[in-house]
């Protein structure tokens, strides 16, 4: 019995040091996307679109907002999870000591666990909506600059073989020749031989 209750110990310890890893992970990759998103899209704004000309920028806008929301919300979530940490770790003192029932313990607990569950999952949403818009806007931004530079330019003209290209003219050459050139003695006034 005592070597059955060491090793459920064992495995519960080994369970909360997944989760705990599980839970620092998800952390770290949420900051991690949140941060890259909006990254991704001040690069995106720099280098492939002018604000200026941006359709649809309230999309943008909302985008930005979701995922600066989903950074808070996973600090928020950190600061909160270790306050409930602190008050389950007093409660489980409480029931220790005897001042506390098992079955309060066990929903309080719970109780704390589900706060943590909604922030997280609010964070997630968050993350989820704001990396859709932010592809929304890429997308919608990206056909229109196609479009608008296919108004802009030119078919090209067809030509086939080699083609030599027209000098400039310099405008001091030209001038410069028509001085040169001899004037038209003719006059009007000779009389027209026949």
């Amino acid at each position: 019995m005592i070597s059955d209750q060491h090793s459920q110990d064992k495995n519960n310890d080994l369970l909360n040091r997944i989760k705990e890893k599980s839970e620092d992970d998800f952390e770290k990759q949420l900051t991690f996307i949140a941060s890259s998103a909006l990254g991704v899209s001040f690069a995106f704004l720099e280098k492939l679109v002018d604000l200026s000309k941006s359709v649809h920028v309230w999309i943008l806008t909302s985008s930005w907002i979701l995922l600066s929301l989903a950074l808070c919300v996973n600090l928020i979530s950190h600061y909160v999870s270790r306050k409930l940490a602190e008050k389950s770790t007093d409660d489980y003192n409480k029931y220790c000591d005897t001042e506390m029932d098992y079955s309060v313990l066990v929903l309080n607990i719970n109780r704390r666990n589900n706060i943590i569950d909604w922030i997280n999952y609010s964070s997630i949403i968050a993350l989820l909506l704001g990396l859709c818009l932010l592809i929304t806007f890429v997308t919608k931004n990206i056909s229109h600059v196609s479009k608008d530079r296919s108004k802009t330019q030119s078919p090209p003209s067809e030509q086939r073989g080699r083609t030599i290209p027209v000098p400039p003219s310099l405008p001091k050459h030209n001038e410069q020749t028509s001085k040169n050139q001899p004037v038209s003695t003719q006059s009007s006034n000779k009389p027209s031989e026949k």
